[in-house]
């Protein structure tokens, strides 16, 4: 089973951020920390802040996801037909849908099953509305579909193989996506007053109960609303819900399906199978730089349009035309990566570096994005009038949709979205694009193990209250786990607490050793009964292109047992998959001193963020010993560990010198 070790990594780091943050969100007592703030070092303050921001990376998920599920779809039209492929792509999409709309109201750690374990007996009613709620699990559902349907249209005529222009579709796709996102919101709140967030007051009359609900109007509730309303708040989700609408997170896939298909059109370049790489233009180069040129023409007379009307402001917002000047600055500042780039590309000087530019295009576009964000946000922040507008940020992280008021949501969305773009093609550089994914794979495999049954991970999340449990019980002997009761017990009779900025942990940690034990134990069954298992049993009876693929399978290899699925094989697709090296390391010019040079560029950017430099410190490390020590790798070699070195210290400083006191 072919396996791109960067895309399993990813999916896995996501995930395991999702519980980091989701351990925050369930576990921290905010009283305390939002009233002593001051007191705290700067050491937990920023740690707080790095939190949040990562807490914002709801859509990394989303990305993976669609680059994993395109090049699925790629190998399902060599198999089979397009037509079937699309079929099992928007089946299989409509019952992932179908399991998120369980999980959020009922199985979920937020739906009845969650609530159960926390000893909310009465909140049975969720199983009757909290479907409605919006959270990344419905995003990728849909975005499966919504992918289907697009790469359906785009595959008419063998349209599939066209590469190159799909790759230039799913880019304007994303434009387009991403400028209808505020009439697509305020459509929303003309067909409901208010959308999502309006509450809305009633008793809801339910198997014989009198309960008075004050919800938000997002939510539809069975046994109350008419099939008419239901309907509405169905699709009204996708559009605008919260936490996370597929506009402009539709946006977010599109960009996992671009990076998939560039991944796509360099294997098959590499395997000779060129007939993929047709364009429909005769000169695409010569269309392409002259598009470019329009585009760089319109962006700049924008800015300089949008410029005048925010200093002069004859009419309107003028806040308002200075965010329409910064959106023309990021447009204007994309393009002039994207055209000096193609002009170099005429000038390479080897296959490497040209196999490896749309790389760097990719790392360049997400620091780009990521620092216009912050510009955005800062504008809106400090000269936009709005002292809430950082308050809401701080808040709603990982909810676009609740900063839209503020104005800061498109910045906030590229502060986000950037950096996981830059992330993405960072490590696709580094492993796939190095010949690295063997060792990589081996190194990764326990952050593997969680995006292996994703699904599964975020609908039992409730299970943490066992270790939660299990710290209550020993906490009081522990002088740092600064306990905090919530209402008396959260659970009657045991004291499940919650925890302050020390605390926490703590139980953390006893949270993800958890979790490493039970996927140890778990894979020998190969994962049964998960929610991947279950998804895989019912895609297997009713998608055709999944049960002749179990029919083949089985006249080959024999039947499997009930507990096992092709799907979850655990020896081929996590423990030691076939690794997909898009350049093999025997490839590498190593008389180039590529990986030194690379090291050089890298090492810099580790001094801003600390991570980076671990990186570049390993592939400094590798250049010295492949490519032989020079100026490049030795530059590298310093900065690294100064980098590695400044990081630690600032770290023990905050630490100490801003003063945790225990």
């Amino acid at each position: 089973m072919k396996r791109y070790a960067s895309i399993d990594f990813l999916r896995g780091l996501a995930i395991f951020l999702m519980i980091f943050v989701h351990t925050l969100m369930r576990w921290v007592w905010r009283d305390p920390i939002y009233t002593d703030m001051g007191s705290y070092s700067l050491f937990v303050i920023i740690f707080l802040l790095a939190t949040l921001f990562l807490g914002g990376w709801c859509g990394l998920f989303l990305m993976v996801s669609a680059t994993g599920n395109m090049i699925s779809m790629y190998n399902g039209f060599q198999r089979n037909s397009v037509r079937q492929t699309i079929i099992k792509q928007i089946v299989g999409g409509i019952l992932l849908l179908g399991a998120a709309i369980l999980t959020e109201s009922t199985t979920g750690y937020g739906g009845y099953f969650g609530n159960l374990a926390l000893g909310n007996i009465d909140k049975w009613t969720l199983i009757f509305y909290k479907g409605y709620h919006f959270e990344t699990i419905h995003a990728v559902a849909w975005c499966v579909i919504l992918n289907g349907i697009t790469q359906a249209i785009l595959s008419r005529k063998g349209g599939w193989k066209k590469i190159n222009r799909n790759i230039v579709i799913y880019l304007i796709l994303i434009i387009v996506i991403v400028a209808l996102t505020p009439s697509v919101w305020n459509f929303a709140q003309k067909v409901i007053q208010g959308y999502p967030d309006a509450k809305r007051t009633f008793v809801w009359e339910i198997f014989g109960k009198s309960i008075p609900v004050t919800e938000i109007t997002q939510y539809g509730f069975l046994f109350h609303d008419s099939i008419w309303e239901l309907t509405i708040r169905f699709f009204l989700g996708p559009l605008a819900g919260k936490v996370e609408p597929i506009f402009p997170f539709l946006a977010v896939s599109y960009t996992g399906s671009i990076i998939a298909l560039f991944l796509i059109r360099k294997q098959k370049e590499k395997e000779g199978f060129i007939e993929y790489d047709v364009s429909v233009m005769k000169t695409p180069e010569v269309w392409f730089k002259r598009l470019t040129v329009f585009l760089w023409f319109t962006s700049t007379m924008s800015f300089i349009s949008f410029t005048a009307l925010w200093l002069f402001s004859p009419i309107g917002n003028p806040f308002k035309f200075m965010q329409y000047m910064i959106l023309s600055f990021l447009i204007f500042a994309l393009l002039g990566i994207l055209f000096y780039y193609i002009k170099k590309k005429e000038n390479i000087e080897n296959e490497y570096k040209h196999a490896t530019l749309p790389l760097k295009i990719g790392m360049l576009i997400g620091f780009a994005l990521f620092v216009i964000g912050l510009i955005g946000v800062g504008l809106v922040v400090f000269m936009g009038g709005d002292p809430t507008a950082i308050d809401m940020i701080l808040a709603y992280t990982y909810d676009v949709r609740a900063l839209y008021e503020t104005g800061t949501w498109l910045w906030w969305f590229c502060v986000v979205t950037g950096s996981q773009i830059g992330a993405f093609f960072l490590l696709l550089r580094v492993t796939e694009f190095r010949g690295k994914t063997h060792k990589f794979g081996q190194k990764t495999l326990f952050l593997r193990r969680f995006g292996f049954v994703p699904f599964s991970i975020y609908n039992y999340q409730f299970i943490d209250v066992i270790p939660a449990l299990f710290l209550s019980l020993i906490g009081s002997f522990i002088p740092i786990t600064d306990q905090y009761s919530r209402n008396g017990f959260i659970f009657p009779g045991f004291g499940l607490y919650q925890y302050g900025v020390y605390g926490i942990w703590i139980l953390l940690g006893l949270i993800i050793l958890m979790y490493w034990g039970i996927l140890r134990l778990w894979q020998r069954s190969h994962f049964a009964l998960g929610f991947e298992w279950f998804l895989a049993k019912i895609s297997n009876l009713i998608i055709p292109s999944k049960r002749k693929e179990r029919i083949e399978n089985e006249q080959i290899n024999g039947p499997l047992p009930w507990w096992q699925s092709n799907r979850l094989n655990v020896k081929d697709g996590l423990v030691s998959p076939q690794w997909v090296d898009i350049i093999s390391e025997d490839k590498i010019p190593r008389e180039k001193l590529v990986d030194s040079k690379f090291s050089f560029k890298l090492c810099w950017l580790g001094l801003i963020i600390a991570p980076i430099s671990l990186i570049s410190l390993g592939v400094t490390r590798t250049a010295r010993k492949t490519e032989g020590k020079n100026a490049y790798n030795l530059c590298g070699l310093i900065i690294s560990i100064i980098g590695a070195i400044l990081s630690v210290s600032i770290l023990i400083g905050t630490i100490f010198v801003f003063g945790i006191s225990f």
